[in-house]
């Protein structure tokens, strides 16, 4: 009997964690442009380890980011195009390898960001109930600096405001105006592209 009670147990685990799904567990609307500057129109699935899949012409096919210069897709999830480019980038202060970086907002800041997933195990406090892993999207920012290096950010909003500098009053201001949210992708990216829009008068 005991036997028996420990794949029952992971299957609980799996199918609780499994019911979530992702953007990149979904196709998209979408277009890739290849190293060699060909243009690919179609479905596209993207994941987070570099690789590519693009359903066209009654095909899939497979491409990894040494391939991609760059895609576009329209998120439905998000209900927004989203851009990504393939750019170098050393994970672990070895050689740098091609990576998808999602383009949140280019100009005086260019801010970049990738997604990661983090596990979190929820325990019941009856003793009959199995614990419960719930996995959640986390979006992880990059600066991508003038001379091609691009520096890891901790998000933070104490970061946010050291980058905004003395404008940071004026996006303060901004935020407070428009009701915006550092922690929040999108409206981050709100936020950096009016700091872009002002840096220079």
């Amino acid at each position: 009997m005991k036997s028996l009670l420990v794949p029952l147990f992971l299957l609980c685990l799996w199918n609780e964690s499994s019911s979530q799904t992702f953007p990149f567990d979904l196709w998209h609307q979408g277009k890739v442009i290849t190293v060699n500057k060909d243009t690919i129109k179609g479905l596209v699935k993207y994941d987070r380890e570099n690789f590519l899949q693009i359903r066209h012409d009654d095909k899939i096919e497979i491409c990894n980011s040494s391939k991609v210069a760059s895609f576009e897709i329209f998120d439905q999830s998000y209900k927004r195009s989203r851009q990504f480019f393939t750019l170098p980038y050393s994970t672990k202060g070895e050689y740098k390898t091609p990576f998808f970086f999602e383009l949140i907002s280019s100009g005086k800041l260019t801010v970049l960001s990738r997604e990661a997933i983090i596990a979190k195990t929820n325990v019941s406090t009856s003793r009959f109930s199995a614990p419960k892993i719930y996995y959640y999207l986390v979006d992880k920012y990059f600066l991508l600096e003038e001379n091609g290096n691009i520096e890891s950010l901790r998000g933070k909003k104490k970061d946010w405001n050291e980058l905004f500098a003395d404008r940071s009053g004026d996006v303060k201001n901004y935020m407070r105006t428009n009701k915006l949210d550092l922690s929040k992708k999108y409206e981050l990216k709100q936020i950096i592209d009016y700091y872009n829009s002002i840096i220079g008068k």
